[in-house]
Order: structure tokens, then sequence, then C-alpha cells
């Protein structure tokens, strides 16, 4: 029974939080088809952590680019920048569109939300960035999945 809910559950989220990971820290896991598919549920599983993503409308676009050697670094790096952005900018986003040149050494994301307004955004944690601890990609047969760590 608990197998046919954890399907029922993976079919409306593409992620799942990760308990007793730490105190200070928030975890959660990603599964996906595509590595696309995969930073995007990662961004937005990143963001959910951050704000109720439900109250956050795509009135601005931002287009980052993000570079590394392998695809663990990229996301590593990827989610970091997501962190570093509200933080310096006061951004939240909550459409992702990311796409690879074909070595999957650079990455371009189209990236839809807004400013924070504490008025109108429900925040929930400010993190701090992506901790290294537990963090990576791995296919297994024809999924992705990332385990993603945060710092709160």
């Amino acid at each position: 029974m608990f197998i046919e809910l954890e399907k029922e559950l993976k079919k409306v989220m593409p992620y799942f939080f990760l308990e007793d990971v730490s105190i200070a820290e928030i975890a959660y896991r990603v599964e996906a088809a595509t590595i696309e598919e995969l930073f995007r549920d990662s961004a937005l599983a990143l963001t959910e952590v951050m704000v109720d993503i439900s109250t956050v409308e795509p009135n601005s676009e931002m287009n980052i680019e993000v570079e590394a050697d392998n695809i663990d670094s990229l996301l590593y790096r990827f989610l970091n920048r997501i962190v570093a952005i509200k933080d310096s900018e006061g951004m939240l986003f909550k459409e992702y569109s990311p796409s690879f040149d074909t070595s999957f050494n650079k990455l371009r994301c189209k990236m839809k939300g807004e400013r924070i307004n504490s008025s109108k955004h429900e925040l929930r944690n400010d993190v701090k960035g992506v901790s290294m601890h537990l963090f990576g990609v791995e296919k297994n047969k024809d999924i992705y999945s990332a385990t993603v760590v945060l710092d709160i």
C-alpha cells in the first residue's frame, strides 16, 4: 500500500523531502526522465523551501548561464545561483526553463518570477546555500535523480 501511495505522489510532485537529515538543513530528492526536468524540478523544490510558490507570479524574466566540469557541479552551481539571486536581488522564481550545450557543461536557464514582497509572499525558510553533504546526481536506467541538502 505504501509503495502505491509513493507512486501516486510522484505523479503529482516530482520531488520529495527527506526527513531527519539535520536540524539546520532541509533535504530533498528529485527524480526525472531528463536532465532538463531534473534541473527544473530541483529549482522548483528549492523555491518551495523558500516560499509558497503559488504566491509568486511570473512577472519578470531573468536569464542566467552557469558552467562546470560535470553535471553534479553544474546543478550545485545552478541552485546556489538561485539562492544568490534571492539574496542579492530579492528575486524569487516559479518557472525555470533550463537548456544545455551538447557536452552538458554549460547551462542556460530562463527564469520567471518577481521581487520578494513580504506582504504578498508566504516566505518559509531563508536558505543560505546548497551543501555538498549527500549532494549528487545519479542515473539509474532511464531515471535521473538528485539529492540536495540546503543549509538554512
